[in-house]
């Protein structure tokens, strides 16, 4: 069923003759004429409906990197590794000059070895960072700050909110001008503990010390001293099995209310319901140009943009470098949230692979500006005649981050209903035809 609606913003994008050819005319005996082009915006109400802004996608662990932060805008963050294995099984030299492999070293001390994205802005010149070994059995991909275990089959919280009870390995002081690494140094009995494969722990906590510093945290590994039983005045270094295996935060953001929200660690993303209309009544103004009713159509709509307005994130989760974001259709609606999703919507731009990039700044005090998200085809699909056979095209639109997780900061935006609400700018083209002498 088509929908007429009247547009109450039209702007004159331009007038043009061209001698481009058209793809498609009324009538071999015609040709392209000039051609008169429009900008049309449609208000939130004129094109779409039911918003709805859905959390819990991917989670920290798949993000494969950490965050550590304290009292950073009301935010606790702290980074989580397993360790794997300590190897005792090495080749070495013995007295005779044979090699040897030996499997009875004794481990020595060691260190916990942290790298940090230098590139973080905003970070004091000096910070404390302390070490910890887990006390308490915990599964990677599905810890929390408050639940060491929150899987489907098994929920077991922590005996301590927040990864804890905990066993101090170490502090150590770290700043940017010293490179991206902080050595702490552990003992033997630390390192033993840690090679023990019976300790269902096996893990190794980072915390930031220092007040107002949330920072990203690269990469955790062990380093250790391992002295072989052939040859004991050897000491070889060794690198334990680790794995960088999630974060853990406090307190988990509250929904954006009225707003739309992308991204996080778990993920954020928004659906939209849309109803695009396929003629157009108004204003007075678009009826002399292409005249009333006018029909939208896949060939004269040339051009399909989302426009929002940013608005700023809660600030313990604002995005310190840039955010990306993209558009995917929804391809079954019923099933939302976890509902599955077609290709992105910027398959015919540059933007395909990265997603659209917004400064983060965009998200901070008195962050607002305006983003265009390009849905061209989606567009065309909804105006174009319904297919005979066959469902009908995808109608409901989901915005999400173009990488999920891509970091714990989210992207906001200005829900309808207020100032800022998005609108739909479609630009439309139509030539006028000339009949061959």
């Amino acid at each position: 069923m088509k929908r007429t609606l009247p547009v109450l913003a039209l702007l004159l994008w331009g007038l043009a003759g061209c001698e481009e050819s058209m793809p498609t005319a009324a009538s071999d005996e015609l040709l392209p004429g000039a051609l008169r082009t429009v900008e049309i915006r449609l208000p939130w109400d004129q094109f779409a409906s039911g918003l709805e802004v859905w959390g819990g996608f991917s989670s920290p662990f798949e993000l494969g990197r950490g965050v550590i932060a304290h009292d950073f805008k009301g935010l606790e963050a702290r980074g989580l590794a397993r360790v794997i294995r300590l190897n005792r099984t090495i080749t070495v030299v013995d007295s005779t000059g044979a090699s040897v492999v030996d499997s009875l070293g004794s481990i020595k001390g060691g260190r916990v070895v942290a790298h940090f994205d230098t590139l973080s802005p905003a970070v004091p010149p000096a910070m404390t960072v302390s070490a910890h070994r887990i006390l308490t059995s915990w599964d990677p991909p599905s810890v929390t700050w408050t639940f060491a275990v929150d899987t489907a089959g098994e929920q077991r919280p922590w005996p301590e909110p927040g990864g804890g009870p905990v066993e101090l390995v170490g502090t150590g002081e770290w700043s940017t001008g010293q490179g991206d690494s902080l050595v702490i140094p552990v003992d033997s009995a630390t390192m033993a503990a840690w090679a023990d494969s019976l300790d269902v722990g096996r893990g190794v906590r980072v915390d930031m010390e220092t007040p107002d510093v949330r920072l990203e945290l690269d990469d955790i590994f062990l380093r250790y001293e391992l002295v072989p039983s052939v040859n004991q005045d050897t000491v070889v270094t060794l690198s334990a099995n680790t794995d960088i295996a999630t974060f853990i935060y406090d307190p988990l953001p509250e929904g954006p209310g009225d707003g739309i929200r992308l991204g996080g660690a778990p993920a954020w993303r928004t659906t939209i319901t849309t109803d695009i209309p396929t003629e157009l009544d108004g204003p007075p103004a678009l009826c002399p140009l292409l005249g009333c009713p006018f029909r939208l159509t896949p060939e004269n709509v040339s051009h399909a943009s989302l426009v929002l307005q940013t608005r700023p994130t809660p600030p313990a989760f604002q995005p310190s470098d840039s955010a990306r974001v993209e558009a995917r259709a929804v391809l079954s609606p019923e099933l939302l949230p976890k509902a599955p999703l077609g290709p992105s919507l910027f398959s015919d731009t540059p933007l395909q692979l990265t997603g659209l990039s917004i400064p983060g700044a965009a998200f901070g005090e008195g962050g607002s500006l305006l983003v265009g998200l390009p849905i061209t085809d989606f567009v065309r699909a909804l105006v174009a005649d319904p297919p005979e056979d066959g469902p009908p095209p995808p109608n409901t639109l989901a915005l999400l981050s173009a990488f999920e997780p891509f970091s714990i900061s989210f992207a906001e935006f200005a829900g309808p209903g207020g100032p800022g609400a998005p609108y739909l700018r479609l630009i439309v083209t139509v030539a006028d035809s000339v009949r061959l002498p």
